[in-house]
């Protein structure tokens, strides 16, 4: 019996994964097929709507901590590879959440203490 409950769960996880492939292979294609000129005014556009203005570096300078070019190609490169791996990212909803800093009630709400 716990065989044919084991299996399935596989095979559900097997075809959600096949299903994360599939959109990560059109995901891969709709960001290859954009140019970098187009993705250049993407990013501008939607670090300026934050505030922030690339316009005050340097345009190309290997000396500078930072220049426009070097910012512009890391973003490019993280639009066109990790998008598809969000993308196919699955919250299991039984994890708990790393907490940085838990509740003081936390230790109030235990259920193996009496």
């Amino acid at each position: 019996m716990g065989g044919d409950g084991a299996g399935a769960q596989a095979a559900g996880t097997q075809r959600r994964a096949d299903a994360g492939q599939e959109q990560d292979a059109g995901a891969a294609q709709v960001t290859d097929a954009i140019s970098d000129e187009e993705l250049d005014v993407y990013i501008l556009t939607r670090l300026k709507s934050m505030g922030v203005d690339l316009s005050v570096l340097p345009e190309d300078d290997e000396d500078a901590p930072a220049d426009q070019r070097r910012i512009l190609r890391s973003a490019r490169r993280f639009l066109r590879g990790t998008p598809p791996d969000i993308h196919g990212f699955e919250m299991d909803p039984q994890l708990v959440a790393p907490v940085m800093y838990p509740s003081e009630t936390i230790h109030r709400t235990r259920r193996d203490e009496p």
